[in-house]
Order: C-alpha cells, then structure tokens, then sequence
C-alpha cells in the first residue's frame, strides 16, 4: 500500500466529488465558495473549494485521511474499480 503523503495524482473536482458520494458523503454548501461533504456520524467533514478544479493533492491526502480511505481505494476508483 502506498503511503498517503506521497500522492499527487490529478483529480477534478467534480471526479471527487462522485467518489465521495459513492463513499456516503452528504453535500451541503458553505459560504465563501467552500462546500462541505459529511459522512457517518462522528467522521469529520471533508471541505473542498468550489473554485479550485482540479483538487490540490494535499487536500485529497487530507481528505482521505478524514474519510479513513486508503490511496489506493481512491486510485481502484479513478481505474474504474
């Protein structure tokens, strides 16, 4: 498995965006461009801008360290997995 600091592929936005949904995360839009995606209860939310396309890496290695997803979880899904 590959360590989580090490990622830098491209992601767009809206990619990231299904693969939260299809993980369980909620939308709910904040002010100042930002939207915030909430999963189970006790999990802390993932926030993105809305302005930045496509997602900077460290915000995609900070997110998957909130959601408790491993890298390659998300690299099998962008593969099509």
């Amino acid at each position: 498995m590959k360590q989580q600091s090490d990622y830098s592929e491209v992601v767009s936005l809206d990619t990231f965006r299904t693969f939260l949904i299809r993980k369980g995360y909620r939308f709910r839009l904040l002010s100042g461009g930002h939207e915030q995606w909430t999963g189970r209860e006790g999990m802390r939310p993932v926030v993105l801008s809305r302005l930045t396309d496509p997602v900077p890496p460290f915000i995609i290695r900070q997110a998957l360290r909130a959601m408790c997803v491993t890298q390659d979880d998300l690299e099998d899904y962008l593969n099509g997995g």
